[in-house]
């Protein structure tokens, strides 16, 4: 059995259960380990079994017993912060530590494609503007198309990124991504569009948007189908076709953001 590669892995309870199997081939058992972590060997089992979190003042001696390079161990603190941590922020700014180990970039690509391109709104607001008849691929043009002010040399590091991976213009390729760092890259999109939404009911004119929103109380089955009008609804919005393809009418980009969050409960 080869020693486990930390770069191939998303989930450091994976890497600690391969390692440790690595070690048990090597005559080295799980809970010596623990005991010269002074832990427990049943939290241990417990941690990787994802019962528990690991104490970040753990990783120095696990690295030392997993003999672990300086980079690794970094590497692995990253890892644990992206796992655990309860704060989106957090975890964000480890998964991109994590991407600059040149091992991990190149086996992730697509993944890593993916989370710059939701890590900016404005990114995914210049591709659906490629759609446009008129698009030009230029960044004062750009600049001035945008309601939100954008620095036209992030402009141009925008338009050097889509052309790169091939999402300009409709014929834009398939975002793979793992299913954590997607959902997370996708809450980081919502909040930059929470934000500028909030912020639309000072600066757009009333007649330019439309927000509607009611509290009601559900129950749990009443949630789920309040869940199925939401994902029919916005389903029906992407379904949108503008009725006559060789119109010279105005064009403009919307977003659109259907909300359900408690305001009791755990």
């Amino acid at each position: 059995m080869k020693r486990p590669n930390i770069y191939n892995y998303h989930e450091y309870r994976a890497f600690l259960k391969d390692y440790f199997q690595f070690l048990k081939k090597h005559k080295v058992a799980a809970k010596v380990i623990a005991s010269k972590l002074k832990l427990s060997a049943a939290f241990l089992s417990m941690i990787i079994k994802g019962k528990r979190n690991l104490d970040t003042k753990y990783l120095d001696d696990l690295s030392k017993e997993f003999k672990l390079s300086i980079q690794e161990s970094s590497f692995l603190k990253n890892l644990v912060v992206l796992n655990d941590s309860e704060v989106a922020s957090k975890r964000s700014t480890a998964y991109k530590k994590l991407a600059r180990f040149s091992e991990f970039k190149t086996k992730n690509n697509e993944e890593l494609v993916t989370h710059k391109y939701l890590d900016k709104w404005y990114y995914v607001a210049i591709r659906e503007l490629s759609f446009l008849k008129d698009f030009i691929e230029d960044p004062v043009w750009i600049q001035e198309k945008l309601r939100i002010n954008i620095k036209r040399e992030e402009i141009k590091k925008a338009l050097k990124f889509l052309k790169k991976n091939e999402l300009l213009y409709e014929n834009m390729n398939h975002l793979n991504c793992n299913d954590g760092i997607y959902k997370l890259s996708l809450a980081n999109y919502h909040k930059q569009m929470l934000k500028i939404s909030a912020e639309s009911i000072e600066d757009v004119p009333r007649e330019k948007r439309q927000i509607l929103a009611f509290t009601k109380s559900l129950s749990p089955s009443g949630q789920e189908k309040a869940k199925e009008i939401i994902n029919k609804a916005l389903l029906d919005l992407e379904n949108i076709k503008n009725d006559d393809p060789i119109s010279k009418e105005k064009r403009e980009l919307y977003h659109f953001h259907l909300i359900n969050v408690p305001l009791t409960g755990d």
